[in-house]
């Protein structure tokens, strides 16, 4: 059988090479291939359903979703663990092109590769309602980098080839590619119109100037943000880090590119290190709103950052030096010349003191107050109890996925990233449902990383179909469910409605098995109502290898962190 296939494979390569009539169904199939896709998510359906299988016959992995949201949630977040466009999607017409919206958005705001690729049916019946009808390339337009129509067979793999250019050039991004039913089949041909592109800005830097900056801070703190992901730079964030005695704190999805138990790390106590700086370098991040526009910061505080993109808080405050390019490659240049502006002239670090000596003392005071939290061991476990005790029983080097609310803001707490690319959570676009589809890329993109998805029941609810997804494919996550009965559990009952309303609108059905759904999707699915049962799960599903969910009675009564 593998012999049949590597032959159909051939002959199709064989046929393009030679020019020969081939449709657009082999068109896409071989600019994939071609441009080192290996996996393609999606659901068949007119008029892609051929194109699926002419992926398949080129060697590329087929991943089939119950949802289109859940295909490209996925195949954003597998492009970003691996660094470049390694899997796209490709989806049927009308509703199918459309269900794509919340994926394409995130890719957007998380700066992740995304590449698109919706059927349509045929235009000119889009005014006499045609089945199905959407002008998809129109309706993501103000979420995409680029988009384009492809009409005809023979400007398909030009539109691609650019396309895929577009995914990464610059800062990261998703692209749209509607192509025609007729342009798949093959029925319509014309000489390819080449699409425009957009020039590679390289921005030219005093170095001196930005070193000068840094050596001069009494009080200096590195920002590390997500971005840095598209280049090597972990050994020079380390050299940064210990020739300038700089603290540093990161992005939620930035967490393990430094280790989180090195004495400078001062992620976990953010905000009393973030109002006292008087340099902050942001490498890859940006004063958006996860830092609340900059106010979490010092109003005198001086600015050096380099993203993709400019960053116009930045841009507002006082003498502030922000690069756009390649965050990594910018690290590594930065992290060399500061090494020679030192050894060359024998420079002093002058980074006070005392400015160390308050992130020991934060450190020391956070780490009382996690401790006090966990002396509440009455049931229902209360998130941060039964969290503190799940992040013991993971494997070292465990990739954690956060999803939700309330619980991903005690699994922050709780649950460490050893290592570069081992969290991920929504990002800067804050989408619940993300945690199922971004387990199934994990486990595809890295096979070897364990994955644990941390989730609350709503968040659970928006992708709880595509556990079979996982159960098909054979995936190897676990779940664990903080099952506290609704969004938001009984505080925003609490808050926002009187005791007389008889509507379930934040609340849900009381005890809903939803371990029980797992196992009717064929995974192991089990109930843990105690510490022990807890410890016991995890060593079974670590030990077995299924996918495996996790429901933990949880209190109802336990808001955000304050700490």
């Amino acid at each position: 059988m593998a012999d049949a296939a590597d032959a159909d494979r051939q002959a199709l390569f064989e046929l393009l090479k030679r020019g020969g009539q081939a449709d657009g169904h082999g068109v896409i199939a071989r600019e994939l291939a071609g441009h080192g896709v290996t996996h393609v998510y999606g659901i068949s359906g007119t008029p892609v359903d051929e194109t699926l299988v002419a992926c398949s016959r080129a060697g590329i992995r087929i991943i089939a979703t119950r949802h289109q949201q859940a295909a490209v949630l996925a195949a954003g977040a597998h492009n970003y663990l691996a660094g470049a466009l390694r899997a796209t999607v490709v989806v049927s017409s009308g509703p199918g092109v459309s269900n794509c919206t919340t994926g394409i958005s995130v890719a957007r705001d998380n700066g992740w590769p995304l590449m698109v690729i919706g059927g349509r049916r045929t235009p000119a019946l889009d005014d006499r309602g045609g089945f199905q009808a959407l002008d998809g390339s129109r309706l993501f337009e103000s979420i995409t980098g680029q988009h384009t129509t492809v009409t005809h067979t023979d400007e398909l793999g030009a539109a691609l080839r650019i396309m895929v250019r577009y995914t990464c050039e610059g800062r990261p991004g998703p692209v749209y590619v509607d192509v025609t039913e007729g342009a798949l089949a093959g029925r319509e041909r014309l000489p390819p119109a080449p699409l425009a592109s957009s020039p590679v800005l390289v921005p030219s830097i005093d170095w001196s100037a930005v070193t000068g900056i840094l050596l001069g801070a009494r009080r200096p703190l590195l920002v590390i943000g997500e971005a840095l992901r598209f280049g090597e730079c972990v050994e020079a964030l380390r050299s940064l880090v210990e020739l300038l005695h700089m603290p540093f704190l990161t992005t939620p999805m930035a967490r393990g590119f430094l280790p989180e138990e090195h004495p400078l790390c001062a992620t976990t106590v953010r905000a009393g290190m973030a109002e006292q700086a008087d340099v902050v370098l942001l490498l890859g991040a940006s004063l958006d709103w996860v830092f609340r526009f900059g106010a979490e910061f010092a109003a005198n505080a001086r600015y050096v950052r380099c993203g993709f993109e400019p960053d116009k808080v930045v841009r507002e405050r006082r003498d502030a030096l922000d690069f756009c390019g390649n965050p990594a490659l910018f690290t590594a240049a930065l992290a060399a010349a500061l090494q020679r502006e030192m050894i060359d002239q024998s420079l002093p670090v002058l980074v006070d003191a005392d400015w160390i000596d308050s992130l020991k003392s934060l450190r020391l005071t956070q780490n009382r107050r996690r401790m006090t939290v966990l002396e509440d061991a009455a049931l229902p476990m209360t998130p941060a109890f039964w969290m503190a005790l799940a992040a013991k029983a993971v494997p070292a080097g465990c990739r954690t996925i956060l999803d939700g609310n309330i619980s991903m803001a005690w699994a922050e707490r709780y649950f460490p990233a050893d290592f570069p690319l081992t969290r991920l959570t929504a990002g800067a676009n804050g989408c619940m449902g993300v945690g199922i589809p971004f387990a199934i890329a994990s486990c595809l993109a890295d096979p070897e990383v364990p994955v644990v998805v941390i989730c609350g029941d709503f968040a659970l609810g928006v992708g709880l179909q595509d556990l079979e997804t996982a159960v098909r494919y054979r995936l190897p996550m676990v779940i664990l469910l903080a099952c506290n009965g609704g969004h938001g559990a009984r505080l925003r009952k609490d808050t926002y409605w009187t005791a007389d309303t008889s509507d379930l609108v934040v609340r849900f059905l009381p005890d809903i098995r939803y371990d029980q759904i797992m196992s009717a999707f064929g995974g192991q699915g089990v109930r843990a109502q105690t510490p022990e049962q807890l410890t016991s799960a995890l060593r079974q599903a670590f030990a077995t290898r299924q996918t495996t969910l996790i429901q933990i009675d949880t209190r109802d009564d336990v808001s955000l962190p304050h700490f």
